[in-house]
């Protein structure tokens, strides 16, 4: 008789957002080797992310309604304990039916949602921060990194992170917790993302919500320039995406005239995703830290564009320089130098494909590789 699979619960208050395709990735490659339950409070996407392995909490309250009160809260410094008294309950008899071996929570934010069942559970957690939970957050709210310290302070609750940088940033706030936490990178299933035709143009293309952190006025001003300097023939910026920065974003293409050489596209499937980035020869993506602090871990779609063989126009921000080596992999400026960054772009463009950039994806970003350095991980860290 075979040895019995490892147990795994993975929670996320919501399963999943359109843009946590790096979350399901995740979870389909821990179902090779372990047995997995999700467990969230709302199921969203289930047609584009579809698993039978999943259990809603179900309280009753709208967890979008639970969201808004719970940010204002963190605006405010006071950590809202909605969780406790709604969630734990049934989350603590999830843990005692299922016994699990691991529980791993996608984000810091999410972990204090069920904050009472970790600390009385003795076995392993991991916590994953993936960007404005390990900035935003921390930077804006005292009583979120009181609360986050708190657990993190629990020899069996371990935080991991999808960056060097995200990590360095989020330990200056707790230097004394070194020890329990370890960086292992998300990764992608490259054989989604392999280039079909290799006709060279000037089309550049950026995937990703529409939110500030991701940079799209900076690029546009970028464009501008470029417009200016009667450089544009040709080039076209495709953006892919949805979210709050939608309108500003559309009346910046307007008020800079740049109708002509932008398409948006909101609501779009992952085949058409990859469609686009088989069309473009360029992704581009000026990530900046917002006013509020908040930055990126290290963005899943500038893997997705390497392991198409595209060179990143991209910025020195947060994890992106572990990624792209600039001048190699394509070309990276500092954040907000406009100037710069539209150089890099008239530089990108003329770069060609990369099948290095393809190569670099495949040894070192591998979903079933990092997922395998995950689970070799948490063994080693079974109390």
């Amino acid at each position: 008789m075979g040895q019995s699979r490892k147990k795994i619960l993975v929670f996320t208050e919501k399963y999943l957002s359109i843009s946590e395709t790096f979350i399901y990735n995740q979870i389909s490659s821990l179902e090779k080797q372990l047995e997995v339950k999700v467990v969230c409070i709302e199921v969203q996407n289930n047609d584009v992310f579809p698993t039978q392995n999943i259990i809603c909490l179900g309280s009753g309250i709208s967890p979008n309604l639970l969201a808004k009160i719970g940010n204002g809260m963190v605006r405010r410094n006071i950590y809202l304990g909605i969780g406790t008294s709604i969630y734990n309950d049934r989350f603590s008899e999830i843990v005692n039916d299922t016994k699990p071996d691991y529980i791993l929570i996608h984000y810091g934010k999410s972990a204090l949602t069920i904050k009472n069942t970790l600390m009385k559970w003795s076995g392993p957690v991991f916590i994953y921060f993936h960007g404005y939970d390990a900035s935003m957050l921390l930077n804006q709210s005292y009583t979120y990194r009181k609360a986050i310290g708190h657990l993190l302070s629990h020899k069996n609750v371990h935080g991991l992170f999808v960056s060097e940088a995200l990590k360095k940033s989020f330990l200056k706030y707790f230097k004394d917790l070194d020890f329990r936490h370890k960086v292992i990178k998300l990764g992608i299933d490259s054989n989604q993302f392999s280039r079909e035709t290799y006709e060279l143009n000037k089309k550049m293309v950026q995937v990703g919500r529409l939110v500030e952190k991701k940079g799209h006025l900076y690029t546009l001003k970028a464009l501008k320039l470029l417009q200016d300097k009667g450089v544009t023939d040709g080039v076209h910026y495709t953006i892919v995406g949805d979210g709050p920065m939608l309108e500003p974003i559309r009346q910046a293409i307007k008020n800079m005239s740049l109708e002509h050489l932008v398409t948006i596209h909101t609501h779009v499937s992952m085949d058409k995703i990859r469609s686009f980035l088989n069309e473009a020869t360029l992704f581009v993506q000026h990530s900046i830290t917002t006013d509020a602090g908040d930055t990126e871990g290290l963005p899943i779609a500038l893997m997705e564009a390497m392991a198409m063989e595209m060179p990143i126009v991209s910025t020195m921000h947060s994890g992106i320089p572990e990624l792209v080596e600039d001048g190699i992999d394509g070309y990276l400026s500092e954040e907000s130098n406009i100037q710069h960054f539209a150089e890099n772009l008239e530089k990108g463009l003329s770069m060609g494909f990369l099948p290095h950039n393809r190569k670099k994806i495949l040894i070192a970003h591998n979903i079933d590789e990092q997922t395998g350095a995950l689970i070799g991980y948490m063994a080693q860290n079974v109390i």
